[in-house]
């Protein structure tokens, strides 16, 4: 797979949710800044469902395309839906990935992980 999905290329040309919220419940973080990816997932829950979501990603054009995927994926859904997204999920989504680029899905799901746990108070 040499080239990006339309997927990854809607999500480049388009992405959603993109800044970060002032009024964030919790913001999940992976990686490291300066130093590689960074990603940085914000929530704001309405009971057990996401009222509000964002991101602010430094990378490669697959991880903001990877951060727009899942906060796309996941706008509007409970903790619970939310929290099942895969990695795996997130890929297929995406229209695929090359190879070298899969650890993007998994920052990803980790930062939204991180976030949800925190604003759901198990975290």
């Amino acid at each position: 797979m040499g080239h990006p999905s339309k997927q990854v290329w809607n999500h480049l040309a388009h992405p959603r949710h993109v800044g970060a919220l002032a009024d964030a419940d919790a913001v999940g973080r992976e990686g490291t800044r300066g130093q590689g990816p960074f990603m940085e997932i914000y929530v704001k829950l309405a009971g057990d469902r996401i009222d509000k979501i964002g991101f602010k990603t430094y990378g490669c054009g697959y991880s903001i395309a990877a951060s727009s995927c899942i906060t796309d994926l996941v706008a509007g859904e409970t903790v619970q839906a939310a929290g099942a997204v895969t990695p795996e999920t997130l890929e297929q989504a995406l229209g695929g990935l090359p190879l070298g680029k899969r650890h993007v899905t998994r920052m990803a799901v980790s930062a939204l992980r991180k976030a949800l746990a925190q604003a759901s108070g198990s975290g």
